[in-house]
This record gives structure tokens, C-alpha cells and sequence, in this order.
């Protein structure tokens, strides 16, 4: 043990407080271990960190699994604050930026697809939903008029159960 020590610290570390650890989403993997996916608007804090670890932390220790965070982000700063350093622990999470992919590239490919005569995947009509929080030249409103129209021509070839799992099982970054 490195230092000098300045006096001993109460070993008991009781917390108790009621209340609720609300996470956005947990996936259950086939692996066994769970995914653990937030949504944030702004850059990432060492307060958001602290939380997130928190869930995991909480998560693991209830239910016995190994959890990951992803944070989906959509803030427009390019570097985000992926770590926290603490002591000797490193907590990591991965960073989804959205802004790192183009909605125009994403929406002129898949309405080519579609007029090629070729269905899309789940992992494109996923990608269709995100465009808005995408980065890409195209307005808001051209971007979500242009992906309704992807969305309306498949709605035929997609079984409705199809579409509901969809959210759930082909996040790209899962």
C-alpha cells in the first residue's frame, strides 16, 4: 500500500435510500450478459458516469450478470467523456455519437435500395429511424419527410411484429 496514513475511515459504508435506479433501456444477450443503453443530449458528465456505473454496479449485483453501458448521444461536440478515473478503477462506457454518421448518405442508400426493387433489413429500418439525430446537410424536415416515405414503402413487406422487435434486436451497436 502507497502513502502515509492519515487516521483509519469508518468501514461500514451503509446507503439507504429509497428510491429508483431508472435506467432507459437493459437488453438480456444471448450470452448471458446484459446491455445497458442510455440516451443523452448533452456532453457526458462525470456526475452521468457515476451514475451509469451506479446502474451497472446495482444490476450485476442483484442479478448476478456482467452489464455494458452504450450511450447513445446526439450531442454536436466531437469529443465525448467515454471513462472516469477513480483510485485504481477505470469505468468505461461506449459512445454511440451520433452525429458521427450522415442521415443524407443513410437515406440517399436506402431509397436507391428500395427503387432497385430490394427490401430493407432490420438494421436499416433501424438506422432510418435515428436519421434525425444523424448529422448530414439535408433540413430536418426533408430528413424525416424523406425517411417516413422509406418507411411507408416498406410498411407492406414487414410483418407488424417484425417492426415492434425491431427496436429491440438489431441496435448496430449492441
Amino acid at each position: 500500500m502507497e502513502g502515509s496514513v492519515k487516521r483509519a475511515s469508518p468501514t461500514e459504508a451503509v446507503f439507504l435510500e429509497v428510491g429508483d435506479f431508472l435506467a432507459d433501456f437493459n437488453y438480456e444477450m444471448t450470452d448471458g450478459t446484459w446491455k445497458h443503453l442510455e440516451f443523452e443530449s448533452d456532453i457526458l458528465s462525470v456526475e452521468d458516469l457515476r451514475r451509469f456505473r451506479a446502474y451497472e454496479s446495482v444490476i450485476s449485483y442483484k442479478y448476478g450478470v456482467d452489464v455494458s453501458t452504450y450511450v447513445v448521444c446526439t450531442a454536436k461536440t466531437k469529443v465525448i467523456k467515454s471513462c472516469l478515473v477513480q483510485g485504481k478503477s477505470t469505468y468505461r462506457v461506449e459512445v454511440i455519437r451520433m452525429k458521427d454518421y450522415n442521415a443524407d448518405d443513410i437515406v440517399q442508400a436506402l431509397e436507391e435500395k428500395q427503387k432497385a426493387g430490394e427490401r430493407l433489413e432490420r438494421k436499416e429500418l433501424l438506422n432510418v429511424l435515428l436519421t434525425s439525430l444523424m448529422d448530414g446537410e439535408m433540413s430536418q424536415e426533408i430528413r424525416v419527410k424523406r425517411s417516413l416515405g422509406i418507411l411507408q414503402r416498406e410498411q407492406e413487406y414487414v410483418d407488424k411484429g417484425q417492426m415492434c422487435r425491431c427496436s429491440r434486436c438489431c441496435m448496430p451497436w449492441l
